[in-house]
């Protein structure tokens, strides 16, 4: 299927899907990005917090050191603080690093290592130089430097040292491992972003450019075939080319056209019959008239008649006058007296059928004016 073929609404709303396709996926990496690096900070968070606890922890180390040295030296209580204070900020800062660490097993192991050395210091070195110290009689500090002289505290603190290390170690090697990841996400997601952004602009021109032909192209060949039939002009050839509501409309122009070429031509059929019946019709009129004349001239000969007709009345209304003053004359003129009235009967009946004629005459003369009036309203 073409995508010309489509609805201009499902291509409309394809277009605007694959756009809000591309917007969708690109908020998606980059909401990822930011849930990651949202991620990495916290956890950065949490290693400089833990960095923090290891080296407070040393130094809590420093102190327990720092108070018995002090209490080896001078004997007095007072020197021990630094060591009692040392011993519980030892703990308080180790267990915080082990929660920091949740989830780093390496991690977990050296601060369990190094609660232990801190443990088996405080045995071996630390506590016996401050009870020995405590034991000394008259200033008497031999063991007390022979213990220090062996060597363990400073073993001892070596070790814990060399634990510390190697916590903040890897510590800065998560931390720059998630700096390196956050740097990786920071570009991946201003490619993503620029990409992205690239991508839905050129894709959004081509679709505008596309559905703009696909749309006007169309429309302006249904404008052009309109004007052409406005104008008259029925021989147009109407192509469907899409199967949208543009191509929907030059079907229907297409049908129109040929409805209104098949109206033109029954109006001209219908041109030549009117055009042949307004012949026949002149023909019959020019008939007609030709009749009309020939009936003009009979009514004429008629009237002639008709006054020969009342000149023969005259004259016999006056034989009858003349009748009526001879019907005392003699019996001869009484014969002729009647030979006179038997003509003046005959007389009578020739007007008579005379006077059929006229009234006959008269009707056809109506039914011609009739047919006239007919034919005058037809044309």
């Amino acid at each position: 299927m073409k995508l010309s073929d489509l609805k201009i609404s499902t291509r409309l709303y394809l277009g605007y899907g694959i756009l809000v396709g591309i917007t969708g996926i690109v908020v998606a990496i980059a909401y990822a990005n930011f849930s990651a690096l949202d991620t990495a900070n916290a956890l950065n968070a949490r290693s400089h917090q833990a960095l923090a606890e290891v080296d407070a922890a040393m130094q809590a180390l420093t102190d327990i050191e720092t108070g018995e040295r002090g209490f080896a030296l001078t004997g007095t209580e007072a020197m021990l603080q630094p060591y009692t204070t040392g011993k519980q900020a030892f703990q308080q800062h180790d267990d915080k690093a082990l929660a920091l660490s949740a989830g780093d097993a390496a991690q977990q192991a050296r601060l369990r290592e190094l609660a232990a050395h801190q443990r088996n210091w405080l045995a071996q070195a630390i506590d016996p130089v401050i009870a020995q110290r405590r034991a000394a009689v008259d200033g008497d500090l031999s063991q007390v430097v022979a213990t220090v002289q062996a060597g363990k505290g400073r073993a001892g603190m070596d070790a814990m040292r060399g634990l510390v290390e190697q916590l903040r170690a890897r510590e800065q090697e998560l931390l720059a491992g998630r700096e390196a990841d956050v740097l990786a996400r920071k570009s991946a997601m201003r490619r993503t972003l620029v990409g992205g952004g690239l991508i839905a602009a050129v894709l959004a021109v081509f679709m505008a450019y596309q559905l703009g032909r696909n749309i006007s192209i169309p429309l302006r060949r249904a404008v052009t075939l309109a004007g052409r039939v406005a104008q008259g002009d029925l021989t147009a050839e109407v192509k469907v080319r899409t199967g949208d509501e543009a191509g929907e409309l030059m079907a229907a122009l297409k049908t129109m056209n040929a409805s209104l070429v098949s109206i033109v031509s029954q109006v001209r059929a219908g041109t030549t019959t009117i055009e042949t019946a307004a012949h026949e019709i002149s023909a019959g009129n020019q008939d007609l008239s030709q009749r009309t004349e020939e009936q003009a001239g009979a009514l004429e000969e008629t009237a002639s008649s008709m006054e020969e007709l009342t000149s023969t009345v005259n004259q016999n209304a006056d034989n009858a006058r003349q009748a009526n003053q001879l019907a005392a004359s003699p019996a001869d003129t009484a014969l002729r007296g009647g030979e006179v009235v038997s003509e003046v009967v005959t007389t009578m009946a020739s007007i008579n059928e005379a006077s059929r004629k006229i009234s006959d005459i008269i009707g056809v003369i109506d039914g011609i004016a009739f047919q006239t009036n007919i034919l005058a309203l037809n044309a």
